[in-house]
């Protein structure tokens, strides 16, 4: 497919996105670039936004037969509700293997904080390798597999904090915020708080994220882009800073939600602005102390 029918066909994606769920252009890049590399994002926002509709219009707009699976995280919950569990069958005399909801294309984890440690460390290897592995046995996660996790930051009774393993698998954390005042006109004037997936265009197949996949990974970056990372990752490890820096993996996802940010800029190589863009998106649920001090070590380096 020629990258011009592509861009052309990201825009229909995003055009019917936006005629249901109001959302940023620059946040809806970020989501539909870890969506089309199979990353995981982290969406940090106050109830009622359309965090979990989002997800629900995603689904909806894959022309595919999808599976989205919505876990509600509570403090009861267990690993196998996630994973799956195996049953015994009498009539065979073995044990069976009874799928979980992480199992599915788009898997929407709200409130995951609401879930005990044990719990959100089950979704450690599905986010990381795209497989689990139970009672010793691997099973691989079918294409796509794209985790949304969501939690409520002003409300933290009853939480579990997410450890920085969990915090670290998440490629992005962003937030939708509340809506511009003529959009919010439009949510209300809608009605939007019903959801009618009949109502979503189905624009997006398989073989076009496979594509736009290989096309953000084809996208050139410079070895004085990567040295730039790599001055980040090393300012970021002095003690005047933060008690940890960021890690390998957390410079890899800036790494390639760049090249993403470029690609949806109809460039296929990355610039310094593209890392600027994107930096805080990446690096603000990795950090505990003052998140401002990303940009100020952006602007060191920039």
């Amino acid at each position: 497919m020629e990258r011009e029918k592509i861009y052309e066909e990201i825009t229909k994606i995003k055009e019917s996105i936006k005629e249901r769920i109001k959302i940023r252009d620059e946040i809806l890049n970020l989501i539909l670039i870890c969506f089309f590399t199979e990353s995981s994002v982290l969406l940090d926002d106050v109830p009622g936004v359309g965090k979990t509709t989002f997800a629900k219009v995603l689904a909806a707009s894959c022309d595919f037969d999808v599976s989205f699976k919505r876990i509600q995280f509570t403090a009861d919950l267990l690993p196998y509700d996630i994973l799956g569990i195996e049953i015994f069958n009498k009539e065979t005399n073995e044990f069976v293997f009874k799928k979980g909801p992480i199992f599915s294309n788009i898997v929407l984890a709200d409130e995951i904080n609401r879930g005990n440690p044990k719990v959100q460390s089950a979704l450690l290897e599905a986010m990381g390798e795209k497989q689990v592995t139970i009672f010793g046995k691997k099973y691989e996660l079918d294409f796509p597999f794209f985790v949304i996790g969501t939690q409520n930051p002003i409300e933290t009774e009853g939480t579990f904090p997410l450890p920085e393993a969990t915090l670290d698998r998440f490629t992005i954390c962003t937030s939708f915020g509340y809506p511009q005042k003529e959009d919010e006109f439009q949510i209300l004037k809608n009605n939007f708080i019903n959801f009618n997936e009949g109502s979503i265009r189905k624009t997006i197949s398989k073989e076009f994220i496979k594509i736009v996949k290989g096309e953000i990974d084809k996208v050139y970056v410079d070895d004085n882009i990567i040295n730039l990372i790599l001055k980040i990752g090393e300012i970021s490890r002095n003690k005047k800073y933060f008690n940890f820096g960021f890690s390998p993996r957390a410079l890899l996802h800036l790494l390639n939600v760049s090249k993403g940010w470029a690609f949806f800029a109809l460039r296929d190589y990355v610039i310094d602005d593209d890392i600027k863009n994107c930096a805080y998106p990446v690096f603000n649920h990795r950090i505990k102390e003052d998140k401002k001090l990303i940009y100020k070590i952006i602007e060191d380096i920039l």
